[in-house]
């Protein structure tokens, strides 16, 4: 049975406490520490935050698409990044974001969507943003058209941008009041001062 008297004291005889635990047997034993660890909550949503603000560029910001069809705005929002060499083969990179697309369609609700894909024809992570005043068909969850785009192309090196890319965008998604500023921008540095305002 476990007595009382058994239990080891954390004072000694007198009566100050020691980092140390005094047993009744005289003998000291080093008290186990508890490692502090570091509270990475708010270090998440800063590095989210960085992933969003790092890859976006005035020249990466397309506020009028002009495309009609699903394929057609997949190619006009990969120009600027085969422009800037970000995506070396343009075919290949697109024939990625299709077959992401194949799988299910990145058509989310509330008139964005987020084609994205992985592949080795990319030098870094690249990031475009495009706005359709009318609307385009993408196979949205809601049905409706999609308006507010963010290409999201990189290689598989860089799979941990990616996905803090696709957080912070969805972060995005369900917030009216930024997804409407941004349909309503008319301009790249209109876009660029709503993202960096999150």
């Amino acid at each position: 049975m476990f007595r009382t008297s058994d239990a080891p004291a954390l004072v000694d005889s007198s009566g100050n406490s020691h980092g140390a635990i005094v047993s009744r047997n005289g003998k000291k034993k080093k008290r186990r520490r508890l490692e502090k660890k570091p509270n990475t909550c708010f270090n998440v949503v800063e590095d989210l935050l960085v992933a969003l603000e790092k890859y976006i560029r005035p020249d990466f910001i397309l506020p009028s698409l002009i495309s009609t069809e699903k394929e057609a705005v997949i190619r006009e929002l990969l120009q600027p990044l085969i422009d800037s060499g970000i995506v070396r083969d343009a075919e290949k990179a697109y024939q990625a974001v299709l077959e992401r697309e194949a799988l299910c369609s990145t058509g989310l609700e509330g008139g964005i969507a987020v084609p994205h894909a992985k592949t080795d024809q990319a030098e870094d992570v690249g990031l475009v943003i495009g706005i359709h005043r009318e609307g385009v068909e993408f196979d949205s969850l809601d049905g409706k058209l999609s308006r507010l785009f963010f290409l999201i192309i990189c290689s598989p090196r860089n799979a941990e941008d990616h996905l803090n890319l696709l957080s912070e965008i969805g972060k995005i998604a369900v917030k009216p009041e930024i997804r409407d500023g941004l349909l309503n921008s008319e301009t790249g540095p209109e876009v660029l001062e709503i993202i960096q305002g999150i």
